[in-house]
């Protein structure tokens, strides 16, 4: 959200590369893959939890709380701050 106006940018990953994958577990694991365009992978492992429309994850030592503006068998939104700009990311199931 850039001056009360809302910008949608598609997310770019590598060239040739599959696409990034960001596993949510029901046990409190997630899991950030990237995929380079020689087909290997990187994998940033990490823990979440969930406290009413709040999800906190954690990578090593960063850490970043987030509100869930939707969230369906289909689809998770969620929006988050950085500094003083507001972001909102739209996640995809993939699989069931």
């Amino acid at each position: 959200v850039v001056n009360n106006q809302v910008k949608l940018f598609d997310y770019q990953h590598a060239a040739g590369g599959s696409e990034d994958v960001l596993e949510i577990k029901a046990n409190g694991e997630i899991n950030d893959i990237y995929y380079f365009n020689d087909n290997s992978s990187n994998v940033m492992r990490g823990v979440w939890f969930k406290e009413g429309n709040f999800i906190t994850v954690s990578f090593d030592d960063q850490v970043q709380v987030a509100e869930i503006v939707e969230l369906s068998a289909t689809t998770l939104k969620l929006q988050y701050f950085i500094k003083e700009s507001k972001y909102i990311k739209t996640f995809k199931r993939l699989v069931n």
